[in-house]
């Protein structure tokens, strides 16, 4: 009831709870062709109240600007899709996490982050830790290693707050 695939297996959706919100979670594979981003917006169609992350691999390039793939994606999946209020993904590791953030085709912000700690120990076991504060309007982002037991903080974007209206 919680998951759902592609018929390949590369692409995903997962739900869950957040202070007994429910969001959806797409994960759109490696630059995925049309086919991919037509059954993504399907699963958005079919789940037309719930608040979207997409995340996918490649999104952001080294220099802070935006993949060809990224254009492909917010033209295609995220831009008119009002739902969707942020996207996470990885892949280039050279300068540190990055952030942007930009107004979709409604006017409401989509929240885009870039996370890849190859360079920091082999990965170190860092994750992004995004915490949901409805009561105060923010979403805190933060890198954490459990196996150092460990906050990252030598990046400008390793812990940092999103404003969000949750109510939106």
């Amino acid at each position: 009831e919680w998951y759902g695939d592609t018929t390949i297996k590369q692409s995903s959706y997962q739900y869950f709870y957040a202070k007994g919100r429910k969001y959806l979670v797409l994960n759109v594979q490696y630059q995925g062709d049309a086919t991919v981003l037509a059954w993504a917006q399907d699963v958005i169609d079919d789940n037309p109240d719930l608040p979207t992350i997409v995340n996918t691999h490649c999104y952001f390039a080294p220099d802070g600007s935006y993949e060809p793939y990224a254009n492909t994606i917010w033209n295609t999946l995220i831009n008119d899709n009002s739902q969707v209020f942020m996207v996470l993904c990885g892949h280039h590791d050279s300068q540190g996490p990055k952030y942007n953030s930009r107004e979709n085709a409604a006017g409401e912000i989509v929240h885009e982050l870039m996370t890849d700690y190859q360079q920091t120990d082999y990965g170190g076991g860092y994750l992004r830790l995004l915490e949901f504060d409805e009561e105060n309007s923010v979403i805190h982002a933060s890198a954490y290693s459990p196996y150092y037991d460990l906050y990252h903080d030598t990046y400008p974007y390793d812990t940092f707050d999103m404003a969000l209206n949750f109510n939106a």
